[in-house]
């Protein structure tokens, strides 16, 4: 295999609605976004769930998550997202807000600063075509 190949990362993008009861969060389809990624042996998932307090990375063993390709539901939706190694950058210098949206855009390697919201973030992954 060559080297390049092996830091192209699958990670499958979850929307969900927003906990929180608020009339603007209301309005919006999705109002929490969170990313997931087998582990290289397929044994578990490592899950990184921003919140507004810090991020929160676990593994969970694969039999007890459903696949995430599979979610139905209203209130879920799921992405695949391929991103091979040179979409992989660090944070850009200046300011930006500390979201769950800014998390996965990092993660999947979106520099673009006009994303800012759940809904943007699919709109855009839904758009460029990825995975």
């Amino acid at each position: 295999m060559i080297e390049s190949e092996c830091n192209i990362r699958v990670w499958h993008v979850v929307f969900c609605k927003a906990t929180i009861n608020h009339w603007l969060l209301d309005r919006l389809k999705y109002g929490h976004v969170y990313a997931m990624r087998l582990s290289p042996g397929k044994q578990y998932w490592t899950v990184i769930d921003p919140t507004t307090s810090c991020i929160d990375a676990t593994t969970v063993p694969i039999e007890l998550y459903s696949n995430p390709m599979d979610y139905k539901e209203t209130a879920l939706k799921s992405v695949r997202v391929i991103v091979k190694p040179k979409e992989i950058s660090r944070f850009s210098a200046g300011v930006d807000v500390f979201s769950c949206v800014s998390v996965v855009k990092h993660l999947l390697g979106i520099s673009s600063r006009r994303i800012l919201t759940p809904n943007q973030l699919l709109k855009y992954l839904e758009q460029n075509k990825h995975g």
